[in-house]
């Protein structure tokens, strides 16, 4: 009787599988013994199971509180980034190598979203970049190549455009730089597309 007393507060079943495991295989919870009726494992399968009956609601409710809470949600990445800064670091890395084309139009557009600050422009979302692409069928504007896009600023920021939507057509890097500082009629005129 003594035995199964002292086994009843080191082992435990679970009530999903019917396994009989140590206390430390059960979460801390409010039912007997101050731990959950399900094992970890068994509790794991079952919390998946939920997330993919209500995965909807579950991804509405997580943006919802992450939106509520932004500040405590970027606080916490800061710290994760800072406790993992190498492994972030690799990551990116490898990303970057993998993601070429989306790493540059990130690249230019921070250079662009900086220059347009300083401008007091609102700048163009990833979205908004998307949809300016799709608008034009995915090519030059310049020339019609289907090849890697940049934004090209229609007046140019250094002549006081800004870093808008209305101001952003997709060019190669070849029709950008070409066009570079220069009126977009001027521009248009000199490569034969305006008599």
């Amino acid at each position: 009787m003594r035995e199964s007393a002292i086994l009843r507060d080191i082992m435990r079943s679970c009530t999903r599988c019917g396994e009989v495991k140590p206390l430390d295989a059960f979460a801390k919870g409010r039912s007997t013994h101050g731990t959950h009726y399900y094992c970890r494992a068994c509790m794991s399968g079952y919390q998946k199971e939920l997330y993919r009956q209500n995965r909807d609601q579950e991804i509405a409710r997580s943006a919802k509180w992450n939106k509520e809470n932004a500040s405590a949600v970027a606080a916490a990445r800061r710290r994760q980034r800072a406790a993992r800064r190498e492994h972030f670091r690799e990551y990116q890395k490898k990303w970057r190598a993998g993601n070429r084309d989306s790493s540059r139009a990130l690249d230019a557009n921070k250079r662009a979203k900086r220059r347009a600050k300083k401008a007091g422009s609102v700048g163009v979302t990833a979205k908004q970049w998307r949809d300016i692409k799709e608008k034009c069928g995915h090519r030059c504007v310049y020339c019609g190549q289907r090849t890697i896009l940049t934004m090209d600023h229609v007046i140019p920021l250094s002549k006081g455009g800004l870093h808008e939507p209305a101001n952003i057509l997709p060019a190669c890097r070849a029709c950008n730089s070409r066009k570079g500082a220069t009126d977009p009629i001027e521009h248009a005129n000199r490569i034969g597309k305006l008599l």
